[in-house]
């Protein structure tokens, strides 16, 4: 006997790959030349948002006296849209910035490696001691 669910999860499968698909080109970091003919982008020029995301993050830091999450920011940033899809970029520019000197990653209320932390940090601007 066939479980009444079975012609449901068929009904799932194109859903499934499709999805699978939008992820995986998603993770190839839209680079991919087999997808949609697009062509190779320089693997060493920064991503066009990449300016802008560095400029949001210092503007949400300079309105705070403390330390924010990277939920705190991404949420600050994009208050109605999908902010999940900006927690690796906001990590990717915080470190950066933090090399630079322009902002301070925070490990257990401790300022950390940019190049070495793991698990749950904060942000914050440089103390102007």
């Amino acid at each position: 006997m066939i479980p009444y669910y079975r012609h449901d999860m068929l009904n799932a499968v194109p859903a499934i790959i499709s999805t699978w698909r939008v992820m995986r080109h998603a993770c190839a970091g839209g680079t991919d030349p087999a997808w949609h003919g697009m062509a190779m982008s320089n693997p060493d020029s920064p991503p066009a948002s990449a300016v802008p995301l560095e400029d949001s993050i210092l503007d949400v830091l300079g309105r705070t006296s403390g330390t924010l999450s990277p939920p705190e920011i991404a949420h600050a940033i994009t208050p109605d849209g999908d902010w999940h899809a900006l927690l690796m970029p906001i990590r990717r520019v915080a470190v950066t910035l933090a090399m630079a000197g322009r902002l301070v990653i925070y490990r257990k209320g401790k300022p950390a490696d940019p190049q070495d932390f793991r698990g749950v940090y904060r942000l914050g601007l440089p103390r102007q001691d």
